[in-house]
């Protein structure tokens, strides 16, 4: 709880500092396949922050100072060199 980047999640889980990489490989990954596409993904909370936080500096023990509220949208660019802009937060679009 302290420090997810080092620590498993349950003890026998990912840690931080694995999750990060694994979906940002996948983003950089989905990137390289579609560089001009709008790319739609859902995935838990908690791994949408571990990542938000990773992507925009944070220290990954704040993670959960970032709220991601149910059926949601949160919005980010990639350029090509992997930059990250967030666009959108929580949106609920109409």
């Amino acid at each position: 709880m302290e420090d997810p980047y080092l620590h498993r999640a349950g003890g026998t889980g990912e840690s931080g500092r694995e999750i990060v990489e694994r979906v940002d490989a996948f983003f950089t990954d989905i990137h390289r396949k579609h560089p001009s596409g709008n790319i739609l993904v859902a995935a838990h909370n908690g791994v949408n922050r571990l990542f938000l936080a990773y992507k925009l500096g944070m220290p990954l023990r704040n993670y959960r100072m970032l709220v991601q509220e149910n059926a949601s949208i949160t919005m980010f660019t990639l350029d090509a060199s992997g930059a990250f802009t967030l666009e959108h937060l929580n949106a609920k679009f109409r």
